[in-house]
């Protein structure tokens, strides 16, 4: 036996459709006034109010300049921010920024978050400090340093006048460079201050002696037997006026006594 539908069952579904519409109405409204408030709430409570601006990461560079040019207003909302703006402004600022991040730290600080380009060689040049980075790009001129712990290139003055950007020409700092970039961070200690004599590199790993090392060849057994000759107790006790290391399998070593 077949039941039919009535005229009822088609008029309760009507209503349970127009019910569950209701209710899909009612809480997309809800959810929508919840966005609201909560956007109101982030946007416009003082409790989001910029309270303090911090930088972090910045070495060589100063960071009340780099608060300057960022210009972040303590007391603003810190949702209202053109952060991006901002990064891109303190980038073109200082050639040394190898990348820059304006991070929310919530409910009410803000951090700059600094990368510089790492230098490898200082050239101290004309009574300037010119900071190096990697194939020989001018990251910073200073005219003193900050205790930068990197070595430094003596004894050459550049003819010509450089810029923060410009990449060095010079062929015996291309040399210094292009030496460094092959050397462990480790061993980079042993270059405190560099020179080139006749063609010869001269390192000078404390300021009482210096060391002959030639050229860049065999370099890294040079480095080796030369952090074998610093830890040497005959060495430290006597008065070294220079080690040749040129050829490290044959060692000079040349005292106010003589050479040995």
């Amino acid at each position: 036996m077949i039941k039919r539908q009535g005229k009822n069952s088609g008029v309760n579904k009507k209503k349970i459709k127009k019910k569950s519409l209701m209710k899909k109405i009612l809480i997309l409204f809800v959810f929508m006034m919840l966005m609201f408030s909560l956007s109101y709430f982030l946007l416009f409570s003082p409790f989001f109010n910029i309270e303090k601006v911090e930088v972090k990461g910045a070495i060589s560079l100063d960071s009340q300049t780099i608060l300057e040019v960022a210009n972040i207003n303590v007391g603003e909302n810190i949702f209202l921010q053109n952060n991006v703006s901002r990064e891109n402004n303190i980038k073109k600022s200082y050639n040394i920024i190898e990348d820059i991040k304006i991070k929310q730290s919530l409910p009410n600080k803000v951090v700059i978050d600094v990368q510089e380009k790492k230098p490898i060689l200082t050239l101290l040049s004309n009574s300037k400090y010119i900071l190096i980075g990697n194939n020989g790009e001018i990251i910073d001129i200073k005219d003193k340093l900050n205790q930068l712990s990197i070595p430094i290139l003596t004894g050459i003055s550049l003819s010509e006048q450089v810029a923060v950007g410009q990449v060095i020409v010079d062929s015996d700092v291309i040399k210094i460079v292009k030496l460094l970039e092959t050397v462990n961070d480790e061993k980079k200690y042993l270059f405190g201050e560099i020179a080139i004599v006749d063609d010869q590199i001269i390192i000078f790993p404390t300021s009482s002696y210096k060391v002959i090392i030639g050229d860049s060849s065999n370099l890294e057994k040079k480095l080796i037997v030369l952090e074998m000759l610093i830890t040497d107790t005959n060495i430290l006790v006597n008065s070294i006026d220079y080690i040749d290391i040129t050829k490290p399998e044959k060692i000079i070593k040349k005292t106010k006594e003589g050479i040995s």
